[in-house]
């Protein structure tokens, strides 16, 4: 019921009748990762990445389509003034991976964009556990994965790995 609900706002959201109501003030894109894609690893993950090839593209496009590219505090301004506001984009990476820093920020640099980075308090303690690529490296280098408690789970195909990583990932996630 929750994911059908979703998809119906996702689909009233792109019907330009509600534009007055949902949108003017600014597109607000929210990344985790800009690194190369890696063979032999699964889509859930991977799908967390952009390349910087993609991302320096997604600039130049936007910055072609007339698009300003806004600081989170400029938003705020603009929200707290009720300025009409658009074709704004604010870019935000959450986590805070080290590749933010070494990938992204020279290319943000480069077209002088602001972005703000929310960084996860433990990587920086460095006492972060990355839950979620442990799990893939078991699923991706096994043919079954057994849990505690009792459950089995085939990993023999792809499709297999994808299911199984989605579904215990949903288990940690409760």
């Amino acid at each position: 019921m929750k994911e059908l609900l979703a998809n119906f706002v996702n689909y009233l959201g792109r019907l330009s009748i509600f534009n007055p109501f949902f949108s003017g003030f600014a597109t607000i894109v929210m990344l985790h990762r800009v690194y190369p894609f890696e063979e032999g690893k699964l889509h859930s993950n991977e799908a967390m990445k952009v390349s910087s090839e993609f991302l320096e593209s997604f600039i130049q496009q936007s910055i072609e389509d007339g698009y300003q590219f806004t600081s989170l505090d400029k938003l705020y301004d603009i929200l707290e003034k009720k300025q009409k506001s658009t074709k704004r984009i604010v870019i935000t990476l959450d986590d805070g991976y080290r590749d933010n820093f070494e990938v992204a920020y020279p290319i943000f640099k480069k077209y002088k964009i602001p972005f703000c980075i929310y960084v996860t308090t433990s990587f920086p303690d460095k006492t972060a556990v990355l839950w979620w690529y442990v799990v893939e490296d078991l699923i991706v280098q096994n043919e079954t994965i057994k849990l505690s408690t009792g459950e089995v789970y085939s990993c023999k195909y792809i499709k297999d790995k994808e299911d199984t990583f989605l579904q215990i990932r949903k288990k940690f996630s409760l």
